[in-house]
C-alpha cells in the first residue's frame, strides 16, 4: 500500500482496546447507503461445508465466524477473542492440532490471510461492519490481524478495520480479532515468531538500522562509480 495515501487513526489506549473486546460484540445496525454496488455480492460466494464460506473470486475458503465463536448452522454464537499477533498465529496451531470437527470444522490447513486477502472480503458499499452478513453473520466492526508484519517496523503488523474495510498498521500487542482462510498462496503471512508456527513462511523484517546500512551502501557504491567516471 502506498503509505502517502494511508489512512492513519489515533494509537488507542490499551485500556479501550480491553474495554471493547471484553464487551459483546452484538452486531450494530450495519450501514449501506442506496445507489452504491456491493463489491462482495452474494454471487461470489458458495458453502464449503458446515461454518465455511468459499469466495470464488479468490479461491480461499474462510470460516464463517471469527475465533471464539462457533457455528450453530446458521450463525455464529459467543463472543469473538482477542488476540495479541504472536497470539494469533498460536490459535492457528492450535485450531489446526484440534479434534476433527471442532474448532478446526475438519481442515487443519487454516492460516492467518494476508492483508491484501483480508481486503478482499471487505465490503466497501456498507459500513458497521465492512462485510457481507449473508456470509459472515456475527462478524463485528471490529479490528482484525492478517499475517502480514509492516516492513521496516518491527513492533507493528496489517490488519484491517471492519467498521470501515480499510486495512491500517497496529501493534503487535494490540488484541485484534482473528479471521482464519485456508487454500491459496499466502503471499505476506509471516510468524510472528522465527522459526515458528504453522500460519506461514517465515521472513525476516528488515529494521530500521540495516535499511540505514543498505541506503550507505548503495551511497557509497554510486560514489565510487562517479570517482570511476571522472579517473
Amino acid at each position: 500500500m502506498n503509505l502517502a495515501t494511508h489512512r492513519t487513526r489515533p494509537l488507542w489506549p490499551a485500556l479501550a482496546l480491553a474495554v471493547w473486546l471484553a464487551a459483546p460484540l452484538a452486531q450494530a445496525q450495519q450501514e449501506c447507503p442506496a445507489g452504491i454496488t456491493p463489491n462482495t455480492p452474494d454471487s461470489d460466494f458458495a458453502g464449503a461445508g458446515a461454518g465455511m464460506v468459499l469466495h470464488k473470486p479468490t479461491g480461499l475458503v474462510w470460516k464463517r465466524c471469527a475465533e471464539g465463536q462457533s457455528w450453530d448452522g446458521s450463525t455464529c454464537t459467543g463472543t469473538a477473542a482477542g488476540y495479541t499477533w504472536q497470539q494469533a498465529f498460536e490459535r492457528v496451531d492450535a485450531v489446526n492440532a484440534a479434534a476433527a470437527g471442532t474448532q478446526n470444522l475438519g481442515a487443519t490447513d487454516w492460516r492467518l490471510p494476508n492483508v491484501n486477502e483480508l481486503k478482499s472480503i471487505a465490503e466497501l458499499a456498507c459500513r458497521n461492519p465492512a462485510i457481507n452478513l449473508t456470509q459472515f453473520p456475527a462478524v463485528s466492526a471490529w479490528y482484525f490481524w492478517s499475517g502480514s508484519p509492516f516492513a521496516g517496523v518491527p513492533d507493528y503488523a496489517w490488519g484491517v478495520d471492519f467498521d470501515y474495510g480499510y486495512d491500517d498498521w497496529y501493534g503487535r500487542s494490540d488484541a485484534l480479532a482473528v479471521l482464519l482462510v485456508r487454500g491459496g498462496q499466502s503471499m505476506l503471512s509471516f510468524d510472528a515468531a522465527a522459526g515458528g508456527g504453522s500460519g506461514g513462511t517465515v521472513a525476516a523484517v528488515p529494521t530500521l538500522g540495516e535499511w540505514g546500512l543498505v541506503l550507505l551502501g548503495l551511497l557509497a557504491a554510486g560514489m565510487g562509480a562517479r570517482r570511476l567516471r571522472r579517473g
